[in-house]
């Protein structure tokens, strides 16, 4: 009965959890999509430069004490306020440090609005840190549940927000509210449904391994974001702030979509691999994880690549047709990310943060290296580093997969082949509908997503494709597991 409890629940966790990336995803896209209509490139490219530095801290302070947290499932309420109270110092002193950067940063980009701008966004450090907790715990518990509503309220309260400022012509301000509002509604509404408080009371409290683990995650999480937020301050120095933000615009894009496929799996994978010790069993977890990605992955990235400037005309209009190159390239780089993401789900599982922070430095020094030497040709040449770092990622993360549960890189593309076939065809279509179709943009685009659907998963269904019989059975087995709970708690009626 534990085991199908446990199944239900995760299963539970699965379909809130996606409804949450789902529903959040499509808010911030809709939002973004108003914003860039409503203020252009130049504005963005301002607030790509300020969040960048926010976008560091953030992903150091909250970052590693979320999944440190989540790895280890038997903390007690002293080491979590321990913990807690040591984040939000740490989180304190950043804010502090950054604010009072505003000033030079701002003559460093000749930008006077970044003097202002980004001690506002510096509140975002100390905002998140008082959630990261609250917010940990709900995800080891697996309450996704508590988190789509409060990721649902706060996107769509800090969207329209900002969409009114927006309006009333508040520039890059509007933008920053935003993010503001977003981070302080979902903080409040995490600490309501995480029924957590930090005690005072911290005597016999051991947050060392908890914190160790925290700081080598958060590390690699600042390296990360540095890595995937450093083009902006380049591109500023160098080229202007209406390049930084067509850049944003075109990479945001591509990474939106890969946050959806990734979140969906990866929420549960972690703490579901956690739960894992036996090699064998993590290797059957590890593949069907992966499976589940690329299945989604492969056409989402392959119909970018394909549509780039069409889904960037329909969604920003042709002031930002400058960024469909860097939607088209970034894209090739995305095919890629299925295979990193899910083998340090592996590493984190196996809970070896030290080594986690060693790969993601080894692969964040060249990532860096790259993006600088290659920043000087402009968009495209930049784009292309970020295909060539994610290529040496895939390599790197996989290793530690092929030596502890014998599931090497050349293994896992093995066992994509079958998606080869349906995803060549659905690209073969959409490429010949957009070269001869003579409708409007935005009706090519809808036939071209409806086509491509029918062909791909059609296909793949003729072809009795692992990938997708492994979608069809889950399908199932959550449906099974859910009337099995609803049956299980019903009343016995034969005793009434």
């Amino acid at each position: 009965m534990k085991g199908m409890h446990d199944r239900s629940r995760i299963a539970r966790a699965g379909l809130w959890s996606a409804l949450d990336l789902i529903v959040r995803s499509i808010g911030q896209l809709t939002f973004s999509i108003v914003m860039a209509r409503l203020l252009g490139p130049d504005q963005f490219g301002i607030i790509a430069i300020a969040t960048f530095f926010a976008t560091l801290c953030c992903a150091f302070t909250q970052g590693g004490i979320t999944t440190a947290l989540i790895q280890n499932p038997r903390t007690d309420r002293a080491d979590e306020s321990a913990l807690y109270w040591l984040n939000l110092a740490l989180a304190i002193l950043l804010a502090i440090a950054l604010a009072a950067l505003g000033g030079p940063i701002s003559l460093f980009f000749r930008q006077p609005v970044l003097s202002m701008l980004i001690p506002a966004i510096a509140l975002v450090i100390i905002i998140t840190a008082l959630g990261s907790v609250p917010i940990a715990i709900l995800s080891r518990k697996l309450d996704y549940r508590a988190i789509f509503f409060s990721g649902t309220i706060a996107t769509v309260s800090s969207g329209l927000l900002g969409s009114a400022l927006a309006v009333w012509g508040a520039g890059a301000w509007s933008l920053a509210a935003m993010l503001l509002a977003n981070a302080c509604i979902s903080t409040v509404i995490s600490w309501v449904q995480a029924n957590w408080l930090p005690s005072f009371r911290l005597a016999g409290a051991k947050p060392g391994p908890l914190l160790r683990s925290a700081l080598w995650i958060g590390g690699a999480g600042a390296l990360e974001a540095f890595y995937a937020r450093g083009s902006a301050p380049l591109l500023g120095k160098f080229f202007d702030v209406r390049t930084v933000g067509l850049f944003d615009r075109g990479l945001s894009m591509q990474t939106l979509v890969n946050s959806v496929l990734s979140g969906l799996v990866g929420r549960i994978s972690l703490p579901v691999l956690s739960g894992i010790e036996d090699a064998r069993d993590m290797k059957k977890a590890t593949a069907s994880a992966l499976s589940l990605m690329t299945l989604f992955a492969f056409p989402a990235m392959t119909g970018l690549i394909i549509t780039a400037p069409q889904v960037i005309e329909v969604a920003f209009g042709q002031e930002w047709m400058g960024a469909a190159p860097v939607l088209q390239i970034t894209a090739l780089a995305g095919l890629l990310y299925p295979f990193s993401m899910v083998n340090l789900q592996v590493l984190l599982a196996r809970g070896e943060s030290r080594r986690y922070f060693q790969i993601e430095f080894q692969k964040k020094t060249i990532g860096i290296c790259l993006i600088i030497a290659f920043s000087f040709f402009g968009l495209t040449a930049l784009a292309w580093s970020m295909v060539l770092s994610a290529t040496v990622a895939v390599f790197l993360n996989s290793q530690y997969s092929k030596d502890t549960i014998d599931y090497p890189i050349y293994k896992q593309f093995w066992d994509q082949r079958q998606l080869a076939i349906p995803t060549l065809a659905m690209a073969g279509a959409i490429f010949v509908i957009s070269e001869w179709s003579t409708l409007p943009v935005y009706l090519t685009l809808m036939i071209e997503a409806v086509i491509a659907a029918v062909i791909y998963f059609g296909i793949g269904r003729l072809m009795n494709a692992r990938h997708f019989n492994l979608l069809i059975d889950s399908g199932f087995a959550l449906f099974r597991q859910r009337i099995g709970t609803v049956t299980t708690d019903r009343p016995d009626e034969s005793r009434a």
